[in-house]
């Protein structure tokens, strides 16, 4: 049974767990910048038209506590456009094309997705392709240039 003066402090404790998860709630929220580009492959823009995956993440550079980068993407479009939202800082830039190889049978269902460009580009760690997210970047800063293969 509950005394009298445990009973009077129930509301007094529930009142300050409500105020520190509310706390605890509101901080760690980072600010997140509208990223907008488009993704050129050579010349031209790389189209998401026929393509399975068609995506543009941003891998962070700097280490989180657990390790792990932290991924944001999007998609892009058949211009080339893509758009995502991340926190400002540096970040691996990481293009995925990708389509289903056409089937050379009808057990053939387990096929695994072709790229459609150099598989460097889609390999965080391979490469080069880096940019920094800040506010007001100029036009065309999120413009990622793709080299064709020779």
């Amino acid at each position: 049974m509950m005394g009298i003066q445990s009973a009077r402090r129930l509301p007094i404790r529930l009142a300050v767990l409500g105020l520190l998860t509310l706390g605890l709630a509101s901080c760690g929220g980072e600010k997140m910048i509208e990223v907008k580009g488009k993704v050129l492959y050579g010349t031209e823009p790389l189209k998401s038209t026929g393509l399975d995956q068609a995506i543009v993440q941003y891998q962070s550079q700097g280490e989180s506590e657990n390790k792990i980068p932290k991924q944001y993407q999007g998609k892009f479009d058949e211009q080339g456009n893509f758009s995502l939202e991340a926190p400002p800082g540096k970040y691996k830039v990481v293009v995925i094309a990708t389509k289903m190889p056409p089937k050379k049978s009808a057990k053939d269902e387990y096929a695994i997705p072709e790229s459609v460009i150099p598989k460097v580009y889609s390999d965080a760690k391979m490469t080069d392709h880096s940019v920094e997210v800040k506010a007001n970047a100029p036009p065309g800063h999120y413009d990622i240039k793709l080299a064709k293969a020779k």
